[in-house]
């Protein structure tokens, strides 16, 4: 009996998820299109949905309350387009290059998936309820045809002060709304996923969507609390749902980042990016918005969320949503808003710098155009009022609030993340005590709450996010006597240390706030809680479990025994070095882009060795620490071993020194392989997009010279092989 090593790799299908140069399509942190970087700068826009009944006509309008009377001021399906397009080109001159959807989606209401629509004279409200496991339904083709209208304004944007075809790239938001999310709405979002999916992979103009956002800031709208493992079995389910049938498209989560870690943890969803949403906060009783030094101690704190995503999501990310409200109509005492128009503009200039010196691979701003929730009260300012047009005005320069001038003539400065931070616990630091909470002294009635937190092999672990909540000793003493409560956080330096300082703001006089209950979890650990006297003493050590699940894996130093079964996940790439399968060892490995055999592998005779390379395999990681996902992954995997992404492999006895030079390219570049035996002889073929071949050649001599700049602009596919191995190489001509 031979040994056997089954390599899962489909490379014409290869060519349908990375060489198609229309596509946006990521590797690693980099998003790439047509064969260039692609840096999304994108804003969020509320869609309306329009019933016609005159017609009987369902489609897309802008917003009823970015209208000056705050009605539809258009009066059909064509005017309500050609208003749309009006604001996809504004926005195009406004620097953008894509659009986020914000409330454009269905609702779950009694046990169904419901679609709501206005009618154009507002008077009356219409819904369709889905027949979600029936893409043909009436009603479903009547909502994916509103997907159909949106994709199409976006390819016909032009920029109005270049008057040049702008087409802008879309992320559809798809789910919004406050839910428990019980197994019955979720396999009704699943079917509409599938349904949804399934018509998008084929629509026309679908080259300008860029993602699915699967659900909005997980923490403020899941209402009954996932575990780690429910939370991302869910998301894994829709994504392999979505992936089976779309390739094309990448999948987002609006992410809340640390504030996420408790369930919908950002290390170990299943999506391919993570989209981070995070907004200013004041603290009211001693954070004075009118003071350009509290402005910028708020900017400055909205760092820390950068930096932590960066440090614990282990996938690529972008900033999905942040705003700062600001309105020449409004002052901030009058409205209630975050800060001045120029407040705005400051936050504006500061984020669009940090976001990629932090790390992030794009940015989206919250709102285009101000809209109009007065009867909310003034809670709703903060959010009505993100826009960077003023409300009830048509775009132009007499509504654009200076903050627009600095998207639209943003020059990217190259810097270090502007974080205030430490290695170690410092007091003095915003990423430790971002509300700069005074400390006391240990004569004072104040609880500050201290440990060490460390892995189940006794090492320190850092970036564990630690939220309090704080109890205040009276309030308003003269006119309420009720409790007041607070919440605080802070994260553990690289020693695993942390410190909670609580801060009675409402009765200074007394300084006896406390830590009442404490929660605490890192990225990919199980979560703790402790309450009232079960918070462990001060400078006490806790332990939590840490899963090793990583984005990009590394295997090493590994020998499998002959009768011994292992497996190993990455969700991106896996990188195999050192390792051996003795005889009748087995060993399954998994990952979604890349598997790469590098020297020192080996697999001797009778050993069975299966590498899977598949949008849908499995990754959800137990954080139970009681069951294993192995007999599910493997049954799984059973059924889903058709792989489309690029597998680059070589046999142990070989080295792994192809080069490629120059590459990018204007079309001649260079291939040398540093041959592997004398005299031997490759396979040279190029492949474009659609698999036919381009160029190929039989040769023993090394470097080979091809020129492609005969052919059009994109990505190619390099495939150089001999009797026992295959090389595959990405050539990007440009």
């Amino acid at each position: 009996m031979k040994n056997f090593i089954y390599f899962y790799v489909g490379f014409i299908l290869l060519a349908m998820n990375t060489l198609n140069a229309q596509y946006v399509t990521l590797e690693d942190k980099q998003f790439w299109l047509n064969g260039e970087t692609f840096y999304p700068l994108m804003t969020n826009y509320t869609v309306g949905t329009v019933h016609d009944p005159d017609s009987n006509q369902f489609y897309v309008t802008p917003f009823f309350q970015y209208d000056s009377t705050l009605q539809h001021e258009c009066t059909c399906k064509d005017s309500c387009a050609s208003q749309m397009q009006r604001d996809f080109n504004y926005i195009a001159g406004m620097g953008f290059n894509g659009i986020r959807f914000y409330s454009f989606y269905p609702h779950y209401k009694d046990s169904a998936l419901v679609f709501y629509f206005i009618s154009l004279n507002l008077g009356v409200i219409d819904s369709l309820i889905l027949d979600t496991d029936n893409p043909a339904d009436t009603n479903m083709r009547k909502v994916f045809n509103l997907y159909d209208q949106l994709l199409c304004l976006a390819n016909n944007t032009v920029n109005p002060i270049t008057e040049e075809p702008t087409p802008l790239k879309l992320i559809f938001n798809l789910i919004g709304r406050k839910s428990d999310f019980s197994e019955y709405e979720r396999n009704l979002w699943d079917e509409y996923f599938d349904a949804l999916s399934g018509h998008l992979d084929t629509a026309a103009n679908n080259e300008a969507m860029l993602a699915y956002d699967l659900m909005n800031e997980p923490y403020h709208h899941v209402t009954e609390i996932k575990t780690k493992e429910e939370a991302c079995d869910m998301i894994g389910t829709w994504y392999n749902t979505i992936k089976a049938n779309d390739k094309k498209h990448l999948i987002t989560i609006g992410s809340g980042g640390f504030k996420d870690v408790f369930s919908f943890d950002p290390s170990i969803l299943k999506v391919d990016f993570y989209s981070l949403h995070y907004y200013p906060a004041w603290r009211e009783a001693y954070e004075d918005r009118h003071y350009d030094s509290i402005q910028k101690l708020v900017r400055d704190r909205m760092v820390n969320d950068l930096y932590w995503m960066n440090n614990n999501s282990n996938r690529p990310w972008i900033v999905g949503e942040t705003g700062l409200s600001a309105s020449v109509n409004y002052t901030i005492d009058s409205g209630n808003m975050n800060g001045s128009l120029q407040d705005q503009a400051n936050y504006v200039k500061h984020n669009l710098n940090a976001v990629p010196n932090c790390g992030a691979s794009g940015f989206s701003w919250g709102g285009y155009q101000d809209v109009d929730n007065n009867d909310l009260g003034n809670d709703a300012f903060q959010s009505d009022y993100i826009g960077i047009i003023e409300k009830f005005h048509t775009p132009g320069p007499w509504s654009e609030k200076p903050a627009v001038d600095t998207f639209r003539y943003w020059n990217y400065v190259k810097d270090t993340c502007p974080v205030c931070y430490s290695t170690t616990y410092d007091t003095a630091k915003l990423y430790y005590n971002p509300y700069r909470h005074p400390t006391f002294d240990s004569t004072s009635f104040a609880y500050n709450r201290t440990g060490y937190i460390v892995d189940q092999d006794g090492d320190p672990v850092e970036d564990v996010f630690i939220e309090s909540i704080e109890w205040m000793s009276s309030g308003d003493s003269t006119t309420n006597f009720k409790s007041v409560y607070d919440y605080n956080y802070t994260f553990s330096d690289e020693n695993g240390y942390f410190k909670i300082i609580p801060y009675d703001y409402w009765d200074i006089r007394n300084d006896s706030a406390k830590v009442v209950i404490m929660t605490l979890s890192a990225a990919g650990s199980e979560v703790h809680i402790y309450n009232g006297n079960n918070i462990p003493a001060n400078n006490s050590v806790y332990e939590i479990k840490m899963n090793p699940f990583l984005y990009n894996s590394q295997i090493k130093s590994i020998s499998i025994d002959s009768g011994d079964y292992v497996e190993y996940n990455g969700f991106y790439n896996v990188s195999i070095s050192d390792f051996t399968v003795n005889g009748y060892g087995n060993a399954d490995i998994f990952a979604e882009n890349k598997i790469h055999l590098k020297p020192g592998f080996s697999s001797l005779k009778n050993s069975q060795i299966r590498l899977y390379i598949s949008d849908t395999a499995y990754s959800c990681s137990d954080f139970s620490w009681s069951k294993t996902l192995l007999k599910f992954i493997n049954s799984f995997i059973e059924n889903h071993r058709n792989p489309d992404i690029e597998v680059q492999f070589q046999l142990f006895d070989k080295n792994d020194c192809t080069s490629v030079f120059p590459n990018p390219t204007s079309g001649n570049f260079q291939v040398i392989v540093h041959s592997l035996g004398y005299d031997e002889t490759y396979d040279y073929q190029i492949m474009d997009f659609f698999g036919n071949n381009v160029s190929s050649t039989q040769t023993s001599e090394s470097p080979v010279y091809f020129d492609l700049t005969n052919y059009p602009k994109g990505i190619y596919v390099l495939k150089i092989k001999n009797d026992s191995s295959t090389i595959c190489k990405k050539i990007i001509v440009k």
